[in-house]
């Protein structure tokens, strides 16, 4: 983040979201830049601002040098605004009788470039608004061959807003990888991008480029545009959540697989349960959603892999009550579109229903689900540590299930994600006396001690039950299995439902 160097008055955006990122709202009576190519809500952002003021009484204003006001109405209009308190600028009636008029509200080259400015100069200083848009700058660019007569044009018109203390958006659909020239004449940057993948939905991103004198939060965040206007996903807000020292043990409900653990998992922890597909790694991440719900505690499931009533039809046949406190409101199984999320929308939905339901359990249903429906993303690990880093704030246990291994027990992916793990649970197949059974190891645990121990694990209709260590067994965990014993320390395979 950048430093204060001033305490001026903070003017909020009106889009959720912006105002964290900015530490409050943008700095009162300065000029600043929304760039961005067409298509990526910059009008939308704008219109947004000149509405919140309105909310307060201020007098906003929208100089468009592009869109018809008819074309304005209807934009707000398919967001459900109303802009009859925002100033439309009405230009001179010789400008608007020009033939070379067309779609938008000025003509193009043939009118006068000074003539243009000094309209807008003239209805900005009669009007006087608190806030003021002027969409686009791109527009007017494009009516003068020299740098030097825009850059006059826009150094006067800021001059005269600041002047007025007004809070004034340029917009502009010139984007640069280095500093434009627009960059060096206006107090802050706000960049909107879009990002469209080989498959799947497009995604946008939005950073703040620069804010003189004014601290904000650097990075990209994603965002949507949505009927109501532009929705912000700001996943940066997990760092400024309290530290807690200790949390206290929570319970599976199954008391061997505590055991196992040294007593249970600690609230504020992430735990990952990998493990081949029918490994029972869902299973065992719901016996800490059941138990949650019984202590009268929330819990919240992401499912990516499975559908929400195929997670509900295993629980009923292993004889678990989650759909029982799912319509208690104990329990929210969420099915995630895998395909039309991205990752800070996702890390906002868990924030959101974390702090709306008071969850004390989070269980996301896969992480291999969660990757590969963002191939294209970057930073996949650094938003999921921030927010585990979040949850862990909220005092909530974070369960995180992934597919490590084929049925063969060879790994299936490079992709590691253990060491942002508290904990980590390992089940595996393993072949015996002719039957596929599996196998549960505690590898790692930060917090307190674990058994060291891998056991046979079974999943029944009555539940789950752990055998004594395979002591008889070698090479469970790398695959090369050998066994040294006899039948007598297996678990009994006779039951139809194992």
């Amino acid at each position: 983040m950048q430093n204060t160097i001033n305490q001026t008055k903070l003017v909020p955006t009106g889009v959720p979201g912006l105002d964290f990122i900015l530490q409050g709202g943008l700095p009162k009576g300065r000029t600043y830049l929304v760039e961005g190519l067409p298509g990526v809500g910059k009008t939308t952002l704008g219109l947004q601002f000149l509405l919140e003021g309105v909310k307060t009484g201020e007098r906003a204003m929208i100089v468009s040098l592009i869109e018809t006001q008819d074309e304005l109405v209807e934009v707000a209009r398919s967001h459900g605004w109303d802009l009859d308190g925002i100033q439309i600028m009405e230009l001179p009636q010789d400008i608007k009788d020009s033939e070379m008029m067309l779609q938008t509200v000025f003509p193009p080259a043939e009118v006068e470039f000074g003539e243009i400015a000094n309209a807008i100069y003239e209805n900005i200083d009669r009007y006087k608004p608190d806030r003021l848009l002027i969409d686009s700058i791109s527009q007017l660019a494009m009516l003068t061959d020299t740098w030097q007569q825009m850059r006059t044009s826009i150094l006067k018109i800021r001059g005269a807003v600041h002047q007025m203390g007004t809070t004034t958006l340029l917009t502009s659909s010139k984007v640069q990888s280095q500093v434009t020239e627009l960059d060096t004449i206006v107090h802050g940057t706000i960049s909107l991008a879009t990002v469209v993948p080989a498959f799947g939905k497009i995604s946008r991103k939005l950073y703040v480029k620069k804010m003189r004198g004014h601290k904000f939060v650097t990075g990209r965040h994603d965002y949507r545009i949505l009927t109501g206007g532009i929705e912000l996903y700001t996943w940066q807000e997990v760092s400024h959540r309290p530290e807690v020292e200790k949390w206290s043990v929570v319970s599976s409900g199954n008391q061997p697989l505590d055991n196992m653990l040294g007593g249970g998992l600690e609230e504020g922890t992430a735990c990952l349960i990998q493990g081949a597909a029918g490994a029972g790694k869902s299973t065992l991440a719901s016996l800490y959603v059941q138990a949650a719900a019984k202590r009268g505690e929330g819990a919240v499931i992401f499912c990516f892999d499975e559908r929400k009533d195929t997670f509900l039809r295993r629980s009923i046949a292993l004889n678990m009550e989650i759909p029982v406190y799912i319509d208690q409101g104990l329990v929210e199984l969420r099915q995630v579109d895998a395909g039309r999320i991205s990752p800070g929308e996702f890390s906002y939905l868990v924030a959101r229903a974390v702090e709306s339901t008071d969850a004390r359990v989070v269980v996301i249903d896969s992480l291999t689900g969660y990757m590969n429906s963002m191939p294209g993303e970057t930073n996949l690990l650094r938003q999921l540590h921030e927010l585990l880093s979040f949850l862990g704030a909220m005092g909530v246990l974070s369960i995180m299930v992934m597919n490590k291994f084929d049925s063969t027990g060879l790994h299936q992916t490079d992709l590691d994600v253990s060491y942002i793990a508290d904990t980590l649970i390992v089940l595996r197949h393993f072949e015996a006396l002719g039957s596929i059974r599996r196998s549960i190891a505690v590898v790692k645990k930060r917090h307190g001690p674990h058994e060291h121990a891998i056991r046979e694990i079974k999943i029944t209709g009555s539940g789950i039950e752990l055998g004594p260590p395979l002591a008889d067994f070698t090479g469970i965990l790398s695959g090369n299995l050998r066994y040294l014993g006899s039948e007598k320390r297996l678990l009994n395979y006779s039951d139809a439902n194992n």
